[in-house]
């Protein structure tokens, strides 16, 4: 039914948009616990070893510069998505419609199949 498409359109595009916040905020909250980490251990090693304690923050930085980058990535894809839930959208409004022509098509063959058989009953 037409009412039923739309309902498990508008349920998938939901279910697919919360999924991918979900995957935002997995690898937001995965990504800072990374950076927590690297620099609690950062604090442990020896303050004198320079060299270690660089490549600590440059792997740190690194690792903020790909958050940002994969968080830009996701940002860039939103139109397309956007794009994408409109015209399932549309396609699930031009199917409902279709099927509610379909519907009022044969309820009105019915009736008019009704009316001529009384008429010939009353004939």
């Amino acid at each position: 039914e037409a009412k039923t498409a739309t309902k498990f359109v508008k349920h998938l595009v939901t279910r697919l948009d919360n999924e991918a916040k979900d995957m935002r905020a997995d690898l937001t909250v995965a990504l800072a616990g990374l950076t927590e980490r690297s620099e609690k251990a950062l604090q442990i090693l020896d303050p004198q070893n320079q060299c270690a304690n660089q490549a600590w923050k440059d792997t740190s930085t690194t690792n903020q510069v790909w958050a940002e980058s994969l968080e830009h990535g996701f940002q860039e894809q939103v139109p397309a998505i956007q794009r994408t839930i409109e015209l399932a959208m549309r396609k699930a409004s031009e199917v409902a419609l279709e099927a509610a022509m379909a519907a009022a098509t044969q309820a009105a063959k019915d009736v008019m199949a009704e009316v001529a058989a009384q008429s010939n009953q009353l004939a």
